[in-house]
């Protein structure tokens, strides 16, 4: 096959892989996980169920594969400009990214379903999530810094440890919320926590509002 050959079928088979995933984020994003067969998603995308799985060999595969797409272009959280000065902005970022996610309820099911699979060595999952959640604790870790330089946070907390802390909060309020049916107001939950948060970590006790 010449060069010029090769990449042409490089760039079918990238054009197809980005269809499926936007096929398939679509479906579980609107319809759910459980309720978005891979049969459907290789009909809308012009394949059979075999030539589907010839680019992602099982469901999971597909799942984990859109979750991580996910994450790569979620980017809505507030710029450092609009926060308010007395709020810390790695907190008021954390509200952001839980504002996204309810917008978006789908997104909190794919969450919790690639979530369980990280137990396993093997799961297509573990890796992506090995890697976001150093990202998301680097970058929080980063924001409460300079927070921290800012004087909006007392020189002796540890950033990573409250990133980390943080991180839990959002990712077990997640796990009730679908537990719950989406009977549960995340955006408050975590507002109230981060403002109580806020005058733990301030040197004078501030309790900032995340209005």
């Amino acid at each position: 096959m010449s060069e010029g050959k090769r990449r042409g079928s490089y760039a079918v088979g990238l054009a197809r892989r980005e269809a499926i995933l936007e096929t398939a984020a679509k479906g579980f994003l609107e319809r759910g996980y459980s309720r978005t067969p891979m049969a459907e998603i290789a009909r809308e995308v012009g394949l059979t169920e075999g030539g589907l799985l010839h680019y992602f060999p099982t469901k999971r595969h597909l799942l984990a594969a859109v979750a991580e797409r996910r994450y790569s272009v979620e980017g809505r959280d507030l710029g450092v400009d609009s926060i308010p000065p007395d709020v810390p902005s790695g907190l008021r970022r954390l509200l952001g990214r839980i504002e996204t996610f309810a917008a978006e309820p789908g997104m909190i099911e794919i969450f919790v379903e690639t979530i369980a699979d990280v137990g396993n060595p093997a799961a297509p999952a573990r890796s992506m999530y090995a890697f976001r959640y150093r990202d998301v604790i680097d970058r929080l870790s980063e924001d409460l810094r300079l927070d921290r330089e800012r004087g909006l946070i007392r020189a002796d907390v540890d950033v990573e440890v409250v990133a980390r802390q943080c991180v839990a909060m959002l990712d077990g309020l997640q796990i009730q919320w679908l537990v719950a049916d989406g009977d549960l107001d995340l955006i408050a939950l975590v507002r109230d926590y981060l403002e109580q948060l806020s005058a733990t970590l301030h040197p004078e006790g501030h309790r900032a509002v995340f209005a």
